[in-house]
């Protein structure tokens, strides 16, 4: 039955372009529907919304025309009193306060004279203040007539609020007003049927030019444009963004604004989004788990060998190969093939860089003219012996060598003569050092050192086996007084020392290298050699820098 798997394979050479379009087919049908009804349904959920909150608009409207109405028929009969129309009456005040405590809306009570200032009142507060520059106070003097204010703050209570105020006409001539004060949260629970109806509902009563910003009482809200009635939808102060219907309130510019939030109105749709989407997830779930069944073995099983081989290739194991004979999808082989023939590339450049990499290690670490170690290489391996010997107390010593009168070598044989001087003199000091377990550099110029692990008297018989077989070269120099060529050499160990760093011991064995020339060159200058010098170490290093540059 061969040709019964053919099929098969060739479905699974192009897996990742199949699966992705079985997830297509099977999910975006659903969604494309669901966004399609979801704008129309969110159309009918707002206008429903309009609906609901135009008719509470329209009852809080009729709720506040009530208060008005009553305030206004209270007044009237206020004005037939003789006790309002005589305010010099003591009984004005009580009889002011007793109708004020039965009406809810009532905040203060005043009767003003025909110049505005307040003689009998509620509030003891009010009694005396001139109200003549209210514009519904003068309104109503000169009109004769009831008026209503527009949203303002009461003097006495500093509170926002609207007033009311009555001519007292008594025998064709103005007596006096009568003002009250109407209290807005009253005016607000003719409204507060709002926040019980409609989850998140809230009203406002808004004048734009009552005070900064319309405040409101308590709340902030700008309405766009001059809506008298209608539907508006703005982003309120407290970062909600709200449906609102706007009526006008009678007597005053003042609007009632009733509101609701915009994801309230969209409650129903925002709960079948949800809903989609949970059919939409069960579906993607079903697709999941039909690629999880078939994809163990055509993707999981190819990708977790691909990560063993990358895995090993982290780890530096280079020689590491992928292989995925057995892998159905041809996407996976050509990957694999691919990453091993990366691998053999990355791993024939290693070698070569491993190479060159030793290669520059040993040029940074050794002269190029004489083959030896330089003075980059000198002070690291002089670092690290300080450390051995400021740690495990060994015996350290260096050993510095000069060439006695180079320069006049080079100027009388030519620089290139003078490259095989040192030459053949670094070979002999290495062949000297390596046969004692010493290290030994060049330090530049016709300067060479050793560090010896031991004593003075070790670095001693070191320098004087180096200054015997520099000078058995016999290299001939005329311009020394020796007639050959050698080397003046100086000796300093820590223990004979108080060095408190490398430097100082090399300051020391530069110091005996002075001596040493002092002495006639060709020769080893330590301990010994100092009488004459000065005696104390402390001496000598404040000479030192002296002596290094007469040198």
């Amino acid at each position: 039955m061969p040709h019964l798997f053919v099929p098969f394979r060739h479905w699974s050479s192009g897996l990742r372009s199949r699966l992705f379009c079985i997830a297509v087919l099977a999910v975006l049908p659903v969604g494309l529907i669901r966004l399609a009804e979801r704008s129309a349904d969110a159309d009918r959920a707002l206008a429903g919304a309009g609906v609901l909150l135009s008719g509470l608009a329209d009852r809080g409207v009729s709720a506040a025309m009530d208060v008005i109405d009553d305030a206004r028929g209270t007044l009237e009969i206020l004005s037939q009193v003789p006790a309002i129309q005589t305010y010099r009456s003591p009984d004005c005040g009580e009889l002011l306060s007793d109708i004020a405590k039965s009406r809810a809306w009532a905040i203060t009570m005043s009767v003003l004279d025909t110049s505005g200032v307040a003689r009998c009142s509620t509030g003891k507060d009010a009694v005396g203040v001139n109200f003549a520059d209210r514009p519904y106070v003068q309104q109503t003097i000169l009109n004769r007539a009831f008026s209503v204010s527009e949203l303002l703050i009461a003097r006495v209570t500093r509170r926002p609020t609207v007033a009311a105020a009555m001519p007292v006409i008594v025998n064709g001539s103005l007596r006096s007003i009568l003002v009250v004060t109407l209290d807005l949260e009253q005016l607000d629970h003719a409204v507060a049927q709002v926040e019980h109806t409609v989850e998140g509902g809230v009203a406002y009563i808004v004048h734009p030019g009552s005070t900064e910003d319309g405040s409101l009482v308590g709340t902030r809200l700008k309405l766009e444009g001059d809506n008298e009635r209608g539907l508006t939808a703005l982003r309120d102060v407290d970062g909600v963004e709200r449906i609102y219907a706007v009526r006008p309130l009678p007597y005053t510019k003042a609007k009632l604004v009733v509101g609701m939030p915009r994801a309230n109105a969209l409650a129903q749709v925002v709960e079948r989004d949800w809903r989609t989407l949970a059919e939409l997830t069960a579906i993607a779930l079903l697709i999941a788990a039909a690629i999880g069944i078939g994809g163990h073995f055509l993707i999981l099983r190819p990708l977790r060998e691909l990560g063993r081989a990358a895995d090993d290739w982290s780890r530096g194991e280079l020689d590491a190969r992928a292989s995925l004979q057995g892998a159905p999808a041809s996407e996976f082989r050509l990957l694999a093939e691919t990453m091993n023939t990366m691998a053999e590339h990355i791993s024939d450049r290693e070698r070569l860089l491993a190479s060159a990499r030793d290669e520059l290690v040993g040029l940074a670490f050794r002269d190029s003219l004489t083959e030896i170690a330089n003075r980059r290489c000198f002070e690291q391996q002089l670092a690290e012996d300080w450390e051995l010997w400021m740690d495990e107390a060994r015996q350290l010593a260096i050993v510095m060598i000069d060439v006695d009168f180079f320069k006049n070598y080079n100027d009388r044989y030519g620089h290139q003569a003078g490259d095989a001087v040192l030459r053949r003199v670094a070979s002999r000091i290495q062949a000297v050092s390596e046969t004692h377990g010493c290290f030994a550099a060049r330090l530049g110029g016709e300067e060479f050192g050793v560090i010896v692990q031991g004593d003075e008297a070790r670095a001693r018989v070191v320098a004087e086996l180096i200054r015997a077989s520099v000078s058995a070269l016999d290299i001939e120099h005329g311009g020394s007084k020796l007639h050959h060529v050698t080397v003046s050499i100086g000796c300093a160990a820590v223990a004979t020392e108080s060095a408190r760093s490398s430097s100082d011991i090399m300051q020391a064995a530069d110091v005996r290298l002075y001596i040493a020339k002092k002495l006639g060159r060709n020769c080893v200058a330590a301990s010994a050699e100092l009488e004459g010098f000065p005696e104390s170490d402390e001496e000598m290093a404040d000479a030192a820098p002296a002596m290094l540059s007469a040198a």
